[in-house]
């Protein structure tokens, strides 16, 4: 990277965290920077943080799937913090969030995404079974991913459906969770997933990697998520991993957690 002045960078988190820890990270050439987007899953505030202290701008988040060609929506090049958001959705573009029942809801109520636009598929192949499952009647493909529109149009990703989480009749986001283990200094990156439990039916189990040298132990970890979760949010199990298992393009493979 030293070789070029780079306009443009794109990637996941996984990435982004990999260069900001670099030792000669502060040492690249920065000023050419046009944009970092990050897209492909959630990405962390203090990786965006330390980069943006670093290089003077955040990274930027977009939205897409590979049924939706496959941005659905981007954050300006021109945003000055991390938000949080995956911006508002491309020109010709709607997006709006249904129920279990696909009512409608409103802004900021949590629920399934639904897209639709010129970019969105017309069918998956020969599945006719599936394309049932996934478009609503009045055309919307549904995501698989829980989030919501703000009132000023932005979309925000909860996390996916099939990684929700429901302790004793509550929804827990693996997201949020992450993003309060991610916050601590001893923290590298963390994953959380859903595990059995007699009395409440799911639990949260984390597995954390800490920091090279780091001495955290599990209790002071679990202090810290109690200032700033709700006690059926906070991880009933913490495992310590060296790593967490990626695929190719570094996005964390869960299934693998929960074999």
């Amino acid at each position: 990277m030293k070789k070029y002045n780079i306009g443009v960078i794109t990637g996941v988190n996984t990435l982004f965290g990999v260069l900001v820890r670099h030792k000669d990270f502060k040492k690249l050439n920065w000023s050419k920077l046009k944009v970092a987007i990050s897209g492909g899953m959630p990405l962390d505030k203090k990786v965006s943080d330390l980069w943006q202290s670093v290089v003077g701008k955040p990274i930027v988040q977009g939205y897409g799937l590979t049924e939706c060609s496959p941005v659905v929506s981007a954050e300006s090049y021109e945003t000055s913090e991390y938000t949080g958001s995956v911006g508002k959705p491309l020109i010709g573009t709607t997006i709006k969030t249904f129920d279990q029942s696909l009512n409608e809801l409103q802004a900021n109520d949590i629920g399934e995404i639904g897209i639709k636009g010129p970019q969105v598929m017309g069918s998956y192949w020969h599945r006719e079974d599936l394309n049932k499952e996934v478009f609503t009647k009045d055309g919307f493909f549904l995501s698989g991913d829980m989030g919501y529109l703000d009132e000023h149009g932005r979309v925000f990703i909860v996390d996916r459906v099939k990684d929700m989480i429901i302790v004793s009749g509550f929804n827990v986001y693996p997201c949020d969770v992450e993003q309060v283990l991610n916050q601590h200094p001893d923290v590298e990156e963390s994953a959380c997933v859903g595990i059995d439990h007699k009395v409440s039916g799911q639990s949260v189990k984390a597995f954390v990697v800490k920091k090279p040298g780091s001495i955290l132990d599990k209790h002071t970890l679990i202090e810290h998520c109690k200032e700033h979760l709700t006690h059926y949010k906070i991880p009933r199990k913490i495992e310590w991993i060296e790593s967490l298992p990626k695929s190719n393009v570094g996005k964390i493979l869960k299934r693998k957690l929960t074999q």
